[in-house]
């Protein structure tokens, strides 16, 4: 995707050359805005859950990233890549755990679950895989992860508007061709209060994809702005996401805040730190009083959570999970058939992991995580300049933050989480890769 080297340009099929103006970025900006902006729950006909438009361009992001290993012009990256690693292990943990299920009995709906599954598997690694060989370089990166914040302070003003009207707007984009696959109209409550969800299927998922992108809101704000107003832009961003974040009332998405605060406080410069902790209570108080019973409601969720239903449901989990797990402890069951249905709902990626894909899956699961975690780092180490460190850090803060939320509920069953965690990993190894031996950086702050 990348545009290729003028050397190597005459050994680029014709048919490719007229697009060597289109990047990495464009593709994944595309898939970022259909991904951000529409529901979770539109698909593309009768083709199932698998089918998001956004799903559609991992699969042409995989094609892509498959073209660009057989034909080297293209201009992918051919060097070795943890991250790359980690995602082919998973993919091959999925297959087997595919072979594994097709080698039991199971029911029809069951076979139709493992099909999405792998379907959507390859969509999530095409879109890792594409944003970790193909992003061109440092700059490119900002851009797409800016596009990103963009489109988070954008989620979280629908969130205010789902909060203060109790309608969802999405219920009146229904684009041709698409069609719902559950009911996205309607808003849940807790505590009389309206739980928002943005565009994704639950309030749980938006809490932590408010919780993700929240750090590259903060990084882009503390960046300095070609203009004072667009300085104000992306504070007003910020905003819209630390608002909108304690209206989901999702414990998840509140901890995973809580741990992309902590790790960016880490690396702020003592003058940022000092005016985070003079605004947090001021920004506290003006949310008292602005939603007077929110802030309450959220401590108790919190305060109460050994009495929460929820809690003791996900304790009485681990008896299940070790029932199923006992008649396929290697490979698993096959990703994505423990349907809530047929089953139960398990309100923990990790131990839905050891159920659907194994032991050895459950490992890879946590490679998958870590292996990009450790890239970044790297990268946050040999930066070549502090505007870089600092999307670095935000870029680890966020996937550190989404590897603990998957604790807190299924995520690789939402499809928006699971497509932003798959980006997130595939950005570290960009990361990894881009700063061996990085080129110097434009500062362009006005795009």
């Amino acid at each position: 995707m990348a545009a290729p080297p003028a050397s190597a340009a005459a050994s680029v099929p014709s048919w490719l050359r007229s697009t060597s103006h289109l990047d990495t970025v464009s593709l994944l900006t595309l898939f970022l805005f259909l991904l951000l902006g529409l529901s979770a729950q539109l698909v593309i006909g009768s083709l199932g859950s698998a089918a998001t438009p956004a799903n559609l361009i991992g699969l042409a992001g995989l094609l892509c990233w498959l073209g660009g290993r057989l034909h080297p012009a293209l201009g992918l990256d051919q060097a070795a890549n943890p991250v790359r690693v980690a995602a082919l292990m998973f993919m091959v943990v999925v297959l087997l755990s595919y072979t594994a299920s097709n080698g039991r009995v199971t029911s029809a709906v069951e076979i139709r679950a493992a099909d999405r599954g792998l379907i959507a598997t390859l969509c999530w690694l095409g879109i890792m895989l594409i944003a970790c060989d193909g992003v061109s370089s440092l700059d490119r990166m900002e851009t797409l992860l800016r596009r990103l914040a963009i489109g988070g302070g954008l989620l979280g003003l629908l969130g205010l508007v789902q909060f203060y009207t109790g309608f969802n707007p999405l219920a009146a984009v229904k684009p041709p061709g698409l069609q719902p696959i559950a009911a996205f109209d309607e808003l849940s409550t807790r505590s009389d209060f309206v739980r928002i969800k943005a565009t994704a299927s639950h309030p749980i998922e938006a809490g932590v994809v408010f919780a993700a992108i929240l750090p590259f809101a903060l990084h882009f704000a503390l960046q300095p702005a070609a203009t004072r107003l667009r300085g104000r832009l992306r504070w007003v961003g910020v905003v819209m996401l630390l608002v909108a974040l304690p209206m989901t009332l999702s414990r998840g998405g509140l901890l995973a805040a809580t741990v992309t605060f902590i790790v960016l406080f880490t690396g702020w410069p003592s003058r940022i730190r000092v005016r985070a902790l003079i605004i947090t209570p001021v920004f506290l108080v003006i949310m008292r009083l602005a939603v007077p019973g929110l802030l309450g409601t959220v401590r108790s969720m919190f305060a109460g959570i050994s009495e929460d239903p929820s809690t003791s449901g996900r304790t009485s989990d681990y008896a299940t999970v070790g029932h199923y797990f006992d008649q396929s402890p290697l490979f698993g069951r096959g990703f994505r058939t423990f349907l809530p249905n047929i089953y139960r709902t398990l309100d923990n990626q990790y131990l839905g992991s050891l159920v659907e894909i194994g032991a050895v899956g459950m490992v890879v699961l946590i490679l998958l995580f870590g292996i990009p975690l450790a890239c970044a780092v790297i990268a946050l180490r040999r930066a070549p300049d502090q505007r870089t460190k600092d999307l670095i850090r935000a870029l680890a803060a966020s996937v550190f933050a989404v590897m603990l939320s998957y604790a807190t509920f299924d995520a690789l069953s939402f499809s928006l989480i699971a497509s932003l965690t798959f980006l997130l990993l595939g950005c570290c190894g960009a990361a990894w890769r881009l700063t061996r031996q990085p080129a110097p950086r434009e500062r362009n702050n006005a795009r």
